[in-house]
């Protein structure tokens, strides 16, 4: 690090690399959990995360993707009747349900 450089910077670049390289992490389920965690701190740009992951891996990332939104909703769904199992997970917000199914239609 130079010495003219401040922390922040410094410690914003090395998160930076590390996530970058989380995102890049198969199976894709645990990348797409980490882009929601990214995501919920304004980290990502999910819209055009899971674009360039469409592109580069196709059928596989596409068909991870609805299992993912799949286990999400029926996480949901259990959620709601044991508040337990709704703590354990990540929930999905409308806005992001969106950004997903905007990507599978235009794919």
């Amino acid at each position: 690090m130079h010495s003219n450089e401040p922390q922040g910077a410094h410690d914003d670049y090395k998160w930076d690399q590390i996530l970058e390289s989380l995102l890049d992490v198969q199976p894709f389920t645990f990348a797409l959990d980490i882009a929601l965690l990214a995501l919920h701190q304004e980290y990502l740009n999910l819209d055009k995360w899971l674009g360039n992951n469409v592109n580069q891996h196709r059928a596989e990332f596409l068909c991870t993707m609805v299992s993912f939104l799949e286990v999400k909703m029926e996480s949901k769904k259990m959620g709601m009747s044991d508040p337990a199992v709704d703590s354990c997970t990540l929930s999905l917000n409308p806005n992001t349900i969106t950004i997903f199914l905007c990507i599978l239609h235009n794919k």
